[in-house]
């Protein structure tokens, strides 16, 4: 193992551009913040550079009229770990910058009658609150529906994102639409 002792008394250079040599590696709180420019990543850290994380339903859920925040049994993926929590249904930013978020909410029971159906993505967990909302999509129909919504959103460390169904009337996603339904963020 070569130790900065060692790397002194070998008397070798440090690596640049023109130059092999040694090199001094990044720690993980660097990659995070994206503040040093002299140090390196190794491969098995690049996830750090651009994080993501992704949730997914296994499960139908039921909803009645108005707001209601989908839950999630399922982490896809999850680069950083504490990024995302199946307890609280939601994404949480380990690392400040701008991030794509996306969502979507499957549906393949039909209401009868026309609704409003909007999904909207959440910059915190209050969908009442007109400036969290991030994005959101609206139709109305009354068969199968299946929304989608993504937008750019710059997050500060411990933001947490969520997503919610706005219903017209009560009903549940369905046997399908469950499938359909995840929740994802990606630093750009």
């Amino acid at each position: 193992k070569i130790t900065s002792d060692v790397l002194a008394n070998a008397r070798l250079p440090y690596s640049s551009t023109d130059l092999a040599g040694a090199v001094e590696l990044a720690t993980d709180a660097e990659i995070l913040a994206r503040t040093d420019t002299s140090r390196v990543i190794t491969p098995s850290r690049i996830d750090l550079i651009s994080p993501k994380v992704s949730l997914s339903k296994t499960a139908d859920q039921s909803f009645s009229s108005g707001w209601t925040q989908i839950t999630f049994q399922t982490v896809d993926i999850q680069t950083i770990s504490g990024m995302a929590s199946i307890t609280n249904n939601q994404l949480i930013c380990k690392s400040a910058g701008w991030y794509v978020v996306g969502g979507n909410v499957g549906q393949n029971v039909s209401y009868g009658s026309v609704h409003t159906r909007s999904v909207c993505i959440v910059k915190g967990t209050d969908v009442t609150v007109t400036a969290n909302r991030i994005v959101a999509q609206t139709s109305r129909h009354d068969n199968d529906w299946y929304g989608s919504a993504s937008s750019m959103v710059y997050l500060n460390v411990n933001d947490v994102v969520t997503l919610f169904l706005y219903s017209g009337g009560a009903s549940n996603l369905g046997s399908i639409g469950y499938k359909m339904t995840n929740l994802w963020m990606h630093k750009v």
